[in-house]
């Protein structure tokens, strides 16, 4: 009896050895799994520092080539200013020069309506001026003082003269056509092609019967040639060549269309 007794005390004991152990080993367990966790907190919390660390870095940096970029674009929109405002100057000079140029212009057309005014009277008062021997001579018109002048090669007093007869309610269609046509020329001597250009331009389209109009479109290829407009100068050509083709101009003028 006293046997089973001790038996059943150790069994006891060993029971209670196995369920301590038992436990023992789920605290541990448990232990370790805390500790792995703290590991790894203290892990995360490490890269968390770091990376909270490298983005103050950068924005720091971002920061500073903000305050760079500002400082720049600052200078480049005080350059962008100073550039406009000295275009400002620039365009005020030139306007204060076209005004200065227009003026000189205006004064230089009342100067020339003047000398005009003066050559008309001029003229009348020579015309009613009786001869010494009683009797008159034939009349000499703006017209032909005008022709004399132009083959003489004065073109300056021609063209004045010219324009005075144009404007004369006495001009007949063929002088007027004729005057236009000798402007023309005079002012293509002059190398003032543009106004050239206009008179030229007047004679074939107000006069296109005249026996000037083929000579006109030559001199008008000519003007544009001088301007560098190359196919105007073409066409005034072939106009030369419809309405002449057998005349010496136009076979010049044929001569000249193959080199264009």
């Amino acid at each position: 009896m006293h046997h089973i007794t001790t038996l059943t005390v150790c069994f006891l004991l060993t029971l209670i050895v196995a369920c301590k152990t038992t436990e023992q080993v789920q605290r541990e367990k448990i232990v370790d799994n805390l500790s792995n966790r703290v590991v790894k907190l203290q892990k995360d919390n490490a890269d968390l520092s770091f990376a909270v660390n490298d983005l103050q870095e950068k924005l720091s940096q971002f920061q500073g080539k903000k305050g760079e970029e500002d400082y720049k674009q600052k200078e480049l929109t005080q350059e962008i200013v100073n550039r406009i405002r000295a275009d400002l100057e620039i365009l005020h000079d030139g306007l204060v020069s076209l005004r200065k140029d227009q003026e000189e212009v205006r004064k230089e057309m009342q100067e020339q309506k003047a000398y005009i005014a003066q050559v008309v009277s001029t003229l009348g008062k020579i015309s009613n001026t009786p001869t010494g021997t009683g009797t008159s001579k034939k009349k000499t018109s703006i017209f032909e003082e005008a022709i004399s002048l132009y083959n003489s090669g004065k073109c300056d007093q021609a063209v004045v003269k010219f324009k005075i007869h144009i404007d004369s309610a006495k001009a007949s269609s063929t002088e007027k056509a004729t005057a236009l046509h000798h402007i023309g020329i005079c002012e293509h001597k002059s190398k003032n092609y543009d106004t050239s250009i206009v008179s030229l331009s007047k004679l074939v389209t107000n006069y296109p019967k005249s026996q000037k109009v083929p000579e006109a479109f030559f001199y008008l290829g000519k003007n544009f040639l001088e301007k560098g407009q190359k196919n105007e100068a073409k066409q005034a050509f072939e106009e030369v060549v419809k309405r002449s083709p057998k005349s010496k101009l136009g076979e010049s003028t044929k001569k000249l269309l193959k080199t264009l």
